[in-house]
């Protein structure tokens, strides 16, 4: 994706201060409060042990907290635009709690210790940080996510870049299971200020161990159709450990969010007939520009312009004009027809600002398409550098929809290690892009964790040629590579994601490449000995550690893939020798000669052969014959080849 900043217009900086406002109302001096009182609040204040009295006494008394202190019950705006209030605030939002027990519907039965449970539909399109969410995953610790994946016992500061977008209520250690304290997590769509609004209830929560004794917390959540999300805590029983919690909001990538608590950061918080806001402030921001051809330079009309939550299609000339949309990272999408989709993220400042994107012909697709599923990237990055420097051309996306699959000569799908992976089900729509493009002639990679001896989806492996395909019994530590391949003799360290390694070998002629040492199973498998050509790595290859020669480098591994498949051809030293005395018949005949090839590549690799003749004349004639042959490494030596001459031929 290419980018030209071309102008930043008019910029308006807006500078809110988030601590003590400046307020019309006369305030009490500390000497009318008590001084002793007001002294002991603000060393409270300073050493973050303030009760809410507190806090109320030195907010009476204008004391200034500093801009954007989140004791002040609110804050923001983060990089996408949200702000959060708390029901302390004048201009907060108001505690009004919705009980949902006799008329929600029940999930917690689903929902073990350490579990997440879903998805569950939202009733109507849910704006968040810029997408559409349509559905959810309720998580056993405190939180509801708009990915699949568990999220841990371990609460962290938001953004957390390890997980996606998510809604923390309360993210700690939860135990939600039934049947000990009688808690239940429940969820209905209705109707709340004109608004669509769907309330998911926490009733009677544990923290973990649960038993029949101990503190509960009930809280809800509901979500606006206009993308607010509001809080709210009924009962917060005394000795429930509010000193480890997180509660806030991220993005999809992990990279933006905005948090209200953390450990305790907010002395005695949450409490009883609370209320908290997350929302967006008013649009500040406007973009337009104008669409490009890549290759041409030339504008293009019709296409169609999503910046954040706006939209807009290019007018004859390529232009766009989106306006009212919020300052700060957002995603974008340009598509077309004819050219490939570009998405990614874009910084807009507040006013007016001028992007022009360019979209790449489908006629003018790069070598490589990269899909990176990966909810924990790292692998995918390492192995695009390597294509890079042996001058394939690619293309990066994280949606596999974003483009045209056939377009390219070769596919590398990235699908993570369990438990942070994407996993592909028989029938799903990844599995039929894959099946199509290999039924199309296209070359696939494929890496990930749990698709050969866990999830398994069984059209795509029925075109893998893989045998002894069982789910892992065994971490990585190192992989060492088979005898009679390109990684004879590596032996290389691990250092990504781990979780029982599937097993996989090859199936009839394929290429058994590396396996696991710690149980003896293969890992690595790269096949073209049948009607498809692909790759199968049941770890994350661009995680491995590179060693001080071949063949313990990834590039080397890589490199040897590309010149398994044919993709790459290194040098090849070829020499003709006639036999002594032979001449050419001038009237016509045949002659002999030897043909001497040197190949230096490390695996036997599929070619043409032919002959051209230089006329006397100028000019070149031919070719006299094409034929496939097999160059294996190391000198060959081919014998009386017979050569014709037509008795035409000058």
């Amino acid at each position: 994706m290419k980018r030209n900043v071309v102008c930043v217009g008019l910029a308006v900086m807006l500078l809110v201060a988030f601590g003590a406002f400046a307020k019309s109302a006369k305030f009490p001096t500390p000497e009318e409060i008590g001084k002793q009182i007001y002294y002991e609040a603000v060393n409270a204040f300073e050493t973050g042990t303030a009760t809410q009295d507190q806090i109320g006494l030195l907010k009476s008394v204008g004391f200034d907290f500093g801009v954007g202190y989140e004791i002040d019950n609110m804050g923001g705006p983060d990089d996408f635009g949200y702000i959060w209030k708390d029901s302390e605030e004048a201009d907060g939002p108001t505690y009004e709690w919705i009980d949902i027990t006799g008329t929600g519907t029940s999930v917690v039965g689903d929902l073990s210790d350490d579990d997440t449970v879903g998805p569950f539909d939202i009733g109507f399109d849910f704006p968040f940080y810029g997408t559409s969410q349509s559905q959810f995953w309720v998580q056993s610790n405190g939180v509801i996510s708009f990915f699949d994946s568990y999220v841990s016992l371990a609460n962290e500061e938001m953004p957390a870049p390890s997980y996606g977008a998510m809604i923390a209520w309360f993210w700690d250690d939860l135990d939600p299971a039934q049947g000990m304290s009688g808690a239940d997590i429940l969820m209905e769509n209705m109707t709340i200020d004109g608004q669509d609004a769907l309330v998911i209830e926490f009733f009677e929560m544990d923290e973990f161990p649960d038993g029949p004794d101990v503190p509960t917390m009930t809280a809800e959540m509901i979500l606006f159709a206009d993308g607010t999300v509001k809080l709210q805590y009924m009962n917060v029983d005394a000795g429930w450990d509010i000193d480890g919690g997180t509660i806030g909001i991220q993005n999809e990538s992990g990279t933006i969010g905005l948090m209200a608590l953390h450990n305790g950061s907010i002395a005695d918080y949450p409490y009883n007939e609370l209320a908290i806001q997350f929302y967006m402030a008013d649009p500040d921001a406007d973009v337009s520009g104008y669409v490009y051809d890549e290759s041409t330079n030339e504008p293009i009309a019709g296409a169609n312009v999503e910046v954040g939550a706006g939209t807009a299609t290019t007018d004859g000339s390529g232009f766009y004009e989106i306006l009212g949309i919020y300052s700060g990272e957002n995603d974008y999408e340009v598509s077309a027809d004819g050219y490939f989709t570009d998405t990614g993220t874009v910084q807009i400042d507040p006013g007016a600002n001028t992007y022009d994107f360019y979209l790449t012909d489908t006629g003018n697709a790069p070598d490589v398409l990269i899909w990176d599923a990966d909810p924990t990237p790292g692998s995918a990055a390492a192995i695009e550098e390597i294509l890079n420097e042996l001058d394939f051309t690619t293309q990066y996306i994280t949606q596999f929809d974003e483009v045209q699959w056939e377009a390219f000569d070769y596919v590398f799908v990235f699908l993570g290690i369990y438990s942070n992976y994407y996993p592909i089900y028989t029938g799903d729509p990844e599995e039929t892009a894959m099946v199509d493009y290999l039924e199309q002639g296209g070359s696939l990679y494929i890496e990930g964790g749990d698709i050969f001896g866990f999830n398994s989806p069984e059209n795509l492996m029925n075109m893998l040629n893989l045998q002894g395909i069982a789910d892992g019994s065994a971490d990585l530590a190192n992989v060492m590579g088979y005898d009679g391949t390109w990684m004879e003799g590596a032996d290389m360290t691990y250092a990504g994601e781990n979780s029982w390694i599937d097993h996989i070998n090859a199936g009839g002629g394929a290429l058994d490449v590396l396996y696991n040492p710690a149980d003896m199973a293969g890992c690595g498998v790269v096949d073209i000995s049948m009607d498809y050509q692909t790759a199968c790595f049941s770890f994350e290859v661009g995680n491995l550690v590179d060693g001080n020669e071949e063949p313990n480098t990834r590039e080397y591994l890589i490199t040897g893939l590309m010149e398994y498949w044919g993709a790459v051809v290194s040098p090849v030293d070829l020499e003709l020798t006639p036999i002594e005395g032979t001449t050419i018949p001038a009237n016509g005949g045949t002659f002999i000669y030897d043909a001497t090839i040197e190949s230096n590549l490390p695996n036997p690799v599929n070619a043409q052969a032919w002959t051209m003749v230089d006329l006397p004349t100028g000019g070149s004639y031919g070719p006299m014959f094409v034929v496939p042959v097999t160059i294996s490494p190391g000198v060959t030596t081919v014998l009386g080849l017979q050569q014709a001459v037509p008795g035409f031929a000058p």
